[in-house]
């Protein structure tokens, strides 16, 4: 009998349907649209259209006061700069660095916890030397712009840093220090366009948004022994004058809490069972229990037998109820 050797390849190799680059399957933390350096710079921008600029008239007049509209200070380098209506300010970037705060991971802030599972981390601070570049038709505006500026940063809680509170950034504060100034006389000046360079080196805190585990803290009750040592003949007596239900259980010295873990004991029932019962009827059971139970009345008497009462024992000499 002869065997034929099969040279024919196998199957090819199953080929894996999931990407390593697939997402872990928990929910995606949302990426944010704007970066810290952008809500920093929108409110500084917001801040320098707010303040009031005073430029030098002729010799005699008082100094006329000017303001920029927000649609003259722009938080990046306009695209059309021939185009620009003087006197106005933009914003040119720097190369910043990011400073890692402490020496281990960032800890989530309890107080930003939503309940959707989100918290707020700041891992590091970004800061970067922002230039400042202020544009006039004539030495005086450019002059005025400076003198606002310089002084308005420094005017602030006794300090020579401005702090700004980014209200659509959580709230946090980003830091403005003024460095350095740069007075710039180029070929631009006879077309009647002067500039002024402020370094302001800015500091702002990186939120990132991390998902958590929500605590969810329970209690869990073991009915290991009952507290009845109140429960008499003269409390049953006064609950009953009061009519039963709450008013009759708090003249026997019985919590509704307590009341529960009687008839839970006793019934051998289901804790949803007993949370569904009335007052009136956990009154009922309870007046019977020590009305007709020989063993709970010996344990209620004075002075009370040692050792705690065991709701297993208890229960097994009572006469069942009925559930309603």
């Amino acid at each position: 009998m002869s065997t034929q050797k099969n040279d024919s390849p196998g199957p090819p190799p199953a080929t894996p349907t999931k990407s390593l680059l697939t997402p872990p399957p928990f929910p995606v933390v949302p990426l944010p649209d704007f970066d810290a350096r952008t809500q920093a710079l929108r409110v500084f921008a917001q801040w320098l259209s707010s303040l009031e600029y005073r430029r030098t008239m002729a010799p005699g007049q008082p100094a006329q006061p000017f303001s920029l509209g927000e649609d003259r200070v722009f938080v990046e380098q306009p695209d059309n700069v021939e185009g620009l209506q003087f006197p106005c300010i933009s914003m040119l970037p720097g190369r910043g660095q990011y400073l890692v705060r402490g020496l281990g991971g960032a800890e989530p802030d309890d107080e930003t916890a939503t309940v959707d599972g989100l918290a707020l981390l700041v891992p590091y601070d970004y800061t970067e030397m922002v230039t400042v570049e202020g544009w006039g038709s004539k030495i005086a505006e450019r002059r005025s712009l400076v003198a606002a500026i310089e002084v308005a940063m420094g005017s602030y809680e006794g300090t020579t840093d401005l702090r700004l509170v980014m209200p659509d950034y959580f709230g946090l504060v980003a830091t403005f220090s003024l460095m350095e100034r740069e007075n710039l006389d180029d070929l631009e000046v006879p077309r009647g366009r002067r500039r002024v360079h402020l370094f302001v080196q800015m500091l702002v805190p990186v939120v990132v948004s991390a998902r958590f585990l929500p605590l969810r803290p329970f209690v869990d009750l073991a009915v290991t022994e009952l507290s009845l040592a109140a429960l008499g003949e003269a409390q049953v007596i006064a609950g009953g004058a009061a009519g039963g239900g709450l008013a009759g259980l708090a003249a026997m010295g019985l919590s509704l809490r307590t009341a529960r873990q009687v008839v839970r004991a006793t019934l051998a029932c289901t804790p949803a069972e007993v949370t569904s019962f009335s007052p009136e009827y956990l009154f009922a059971v309870c007046q019977t229990l020590a009305a007709q139970n020989a063993s709970l009345r010996t344990w209620l008497g004075d002075p009370p037998p040692p050792g705690p009462l065991d709701p297993v024992q208890v229960a097994a000499g009572l006469p069942r109820f009925s559930l309603p």
